[in-house]
């Protein structure tokens, strides 16, 4: 069912439980999601503070960043281009920091590009509802 003006009005008028139920859970939405912006306003202000500043923590993310690369271009070719023979308990230790840096490095193109498609279409639908909700307040 489409959730057009009228199909919405009709399912309150048939269960206004419910509905106040998942207005509950809207306006609970839209507070972890207020709380998660704010989070990240914050950081981002931060960020552009230290690189307004000079200050040498400006350039972490990608000092980071290209040090989780590094080990995992070093790993990488650890593990599937040395020639001979590798000690089980050394394949195991290689195989589990590959696994942390294939890991990190999701992580660190997670930081640079963004998040997945689906939650951006989420926080794009949370945050086209949240002005409503906070003019409620």
């Amino acid at each position: 069912m489409p959730a057009t003006p009228q199909a919405i009005t009709q399912a309150v008028q048939a269960d206004p439980t419910g509905a106040q139920i998942k207005l509950a859970e809207i306006d609970a939405a839209a507070k972890v999601q207020l709380a998660e912006l704010g989070d990240l306003a914050s950081a981002r202000q931060m960020q552009v503070g230290l690189a307004q500043a000079n200050h040498w923590t400006a350039s972490m993310p990608a000092i980071v960043t290209i040090a989780i690369l590094t080990a995992w271009a070093l790993l990488t070719g650890a593990l599937y281009f040395i020639q001979g023979e590798i000690p089980e308990r050394v394949y195991q230790l290689l195989s589990q920091a590959y696994g942390a840096s294939n890991l990190a490095l999701g992580t660190a193109i997670a930081f640079w590009l963004g998040s997945s498609r689906s939650s951006q279409q989420k926080d794009a639908q949370i945050n086209a509802i949240l002005p409503s909700v906070v003019a409620k307040r």
